[in-house]
């Protein structure tokens, strides 16, 4: 009595064809059980419990065929199977090793599977192959997930894409390969995510012989999961080894997390006073203000550059963008939108405010969700579920958010990013003169390839702090250049002649050197009656500016800003000096935003006759009632306001 042998990747088909009588010699019949069902014997030698799921599988699927299973210890296997088919008393389906059943093969004990073993890989079946036949099919030990959920394997199969650290080059990705492979003649797998191993700060291995090994549990309870999930993505590419540094963690978690916490913060504070509810307004496109507009373009660009990122596992990229468009947000859109969210009562360009925010917060919290998703979901739970009953009640629950290209203006985010750029040399320029931010400066000049319109130019101003914007072709009234001999270039061509060089490039006109500079790419010089050739790489270039002027340059853009102070320029000064220093002293007090009080300025009477000639604006500005000079009462604090001592107080009222 002939018998097959099965791999263990067994098929309904299969045992329907041993039903039929393909499983017995030509000659005999199918035994039959008292209800009319196929008898089919089955021995197998692993796990008892999950080939008993297997036949109630199968006898659903199979409802005319009757298995009976036999389970035989592994250490025995062998010998009771080669006891009964010596006997003809085998099973009709056994499972073994590829050399058993050669040896099974070359006995008579098996039939040929050829037809089944069409659907397999010669590589996978040639081990079960003799004289010209093939009698075993190939198998894998955990059959069952491939088996029962056939349906669902062959979706999702090959993977989209699998993840694992360098070392496991050959003990994961390969044999998954080998293994697929022989089964199904193709990769398991489309993409595969190489991960570098994390070093200590020096870029040593981790070792607790050397004493450089972190425990990954107290990293986790010291920065929580998410951040340290964010250090690695943003810090490098997967496949690159990543040093971990305390410090460099904690970095990372400031500039996004605590940035992206602190906008959600800002909205949640202003919410509350104002009892918005976000499922009672539209956002209405036609009626939101040039940086609502901009913000909510930049939004969408960053869910299609997101989205198509994180389609292509280019992580890095994904984690760097969303920091870049977090630090925009809040240092950018909510700065500058600030005073909107201060308004009393709920006007049309509050409402678009809130809005805005509520929906880039909603929209850049589902797309970071699968980065951080801890703070993520807080989020989201506080803005999304504590006012829509209906919504889905976790982040990960949510579709990932689709672009809205009516929102995205190219030309708009280019434009702000020249006001941006202008914005960033302007504050370099006045950093190099220690000329405090609340310092207004008279007039500011800029050289540039573009010329903003009113709106952008008021932007640039107010973020600056000057009073006037002047776009230029020229700045050479206001800046010139220097010029120092490279020593690395010119030592080798001129060694004795150095000193003289030097002292003739003191002597150039740097407007004019630098304009043949940029025009032929070298000038000349008449060293000691030699005529000497330099170009860009022989000379150290400088600007160099007019006193009272101060000026920088960067991406093509020359921005120039007059430092000279008039009287009224530098009283204007101590009042925002003030303002800042009251606002910081409400906040001590532990004073409400919309708290009214008494302000007192003692100690110094040139400040109290300052405040009080600029009174309507200070009481505006710090929702104080009533200045009072002389005295202190309240919440008070000795200030040093540009070099002047005075005492500030301030005294909430009922």
């Amino acid at each position: 009595m002939k018998k097959k042998i099965v791999s263990v990747l067994l098929c309904a088909t299969m045992v329907t064809g041993l039903a039929m009588g393909c499983g017995k010699s030509s000659d005999s019949s199918s035994e039959k059980t008292s209800d009319g069902k196929t008898k089919i014997r089955m021995t197998y030698w692993n796990n008892e419990d999950t080939v008993k799921t297997l036949l109630d599988y199968l006898e659903k699927e199979v409802p005319d065929v009757k298995i009976e299973f036999q389970f035989i210890d592994n250490s025995n296997y062998d010998t009771v199977v080669d006891t009964q088919l010596s006997a003809e008393e085998g099973p009709d389906i056994i499972c073994e090793s590829p050399a058993s059943a050669l040896k099974h093969a070359k006995l008579g004990y098996l039939e040929a599977l050829d037809d089944l073993a069409a659907d397999y890989s010669t590589a996978g079946t040639s081990v079960y192959g003799y004289n010209g036949s093939t009698y075993a099919l190939p198998g894998i030990s955990w059959f069952e997930g491939t088996y029962f959920n056939k349906e669902l394997f062959e979706q999702q199969f090959p993977a989209k894409f699998i993840s694992e650290a360098v070392d496991q080059t050959r003990g994961w990705f390969y044999s998954l390969l080998a293994i697929s492979t022989l089964l199904f003649n193709k990769a398991p797998y489309e993409n595969v995510i190489v991960l570098g191993h994390v070093q200590d700060a020096d870029g040593q291995k981790m070792s607790k012989s050397k004493g450089n090994a972190v425990d990954p549990f107290d990293a986790l309870q010291k920065h929580g999961a998410d951040a340290i999930r964010w250090y690695f993505y943003e810090n490098s590419a997967p496949w690159v080894p990543n040093r971990f540094k305390d410090e460099w963690v904690s970095e990372g978690q400031r500039k996004f997390m605590g940035t992206f916490w602190n906008t959600y913060a800002f909205f949640v504070l202003y919410a509350n006073i104002d009892n918005f509810d976000a499922t009672k307004y539209q956002l209405e496109y036609d009626k939101l203000s040039v940086m609502d507009k901009w913000l909510l373009s930049k939004l969408n660009s960053l869910v299609k550059f997101v989205d198509t990122n994180l389609e292509n596992y280019k992580i890095t990229e994904t984690a760097r963008a969303l920091e870049d468009f977090t630090d925009e947000l809040s240092n950018w859109y909510v700065r500058r939108s600030r005073e909107r969210f201060w308004a009393k009562g709920m006007e049309q360009d509050k409402i678009n405010a809130y809005m805005t925010l509520y929906t880039t917060l909603v929209t850049l919290a589902k797309i970071s969700a699968p980065m951080v998703p801890f703070m993520t979901e807080s989020i989201y739970r506080n803005l999304v579920c504590s006012i829509d009953k209906n919504a889905p009640i976790s982040i990960h629950l949510c579709d990932f958010p689709k672009v809205n290209e009516q929102f995205i203006d190219k030309k708009l985010e280019e434009t702000m990013d020249d006001v941006l750029d202008a914005v960033v040399i302007g504050r370099a320029c006045r950093n190099s003169t220690n000329i405090k931010n609340r310092q207004p400066i008279g007039k500011m000049f800029i050289k540039a390839d573009w010329k903003l319109d009113e709106f952008y130019t008021a932007i640039i101003a107010d973020e600056l702090n000057v009073k006037e914007v002047e776009y230029t072709d020229d700045v050479r009234a206001f800046t010139s250049y220097s010029f120092k001999p490279q020593m690395k270039t010119l030592g080798p061509k001129y060694g004795k002649l150095l000193n003289a060089i030097r002292t003739a490039l003191t002597e150039v006109d740097g407007n004019a050197t630098m304009d043949k500079l940029n025009e032929s790419g070298s000038f000349e010089l008449n060293v000691e009656g030699q005529a000497i050739e330099l170009s860009k790489d022989d000379v150290l270039i400088e600007m160099t500016q007019k006193e009272g002027f101060v000026a920088s340059s960067d991406k093509g853009i020359t921005v120039v800003l007059d430092t000279n102070l008039t009287p009224e320029l530098i009283e204007e000064g101590f009042v925002r000096e003030v303002i800042s220093k009251v606002q910081t002293m409400r906040k001590d007090a532990g004073f409400e935003v919309m708290d009214k009080i008494n302000l007192y300025v003692s100690g110094n009477d040139k400040i109290a006759d300052i405040v009080n000639r600029n009174a309507a604006q200070v009481k505006t500005v710090v929702l104080a009632q009533d200045i009072i000079t002389g005295k202190t009462a309240g919440f008070e604090k000795e200030w040093d306001i540009n070099g002047e001592k005075v005492t500030l107080a301030v005294e909430k009222l009922a």
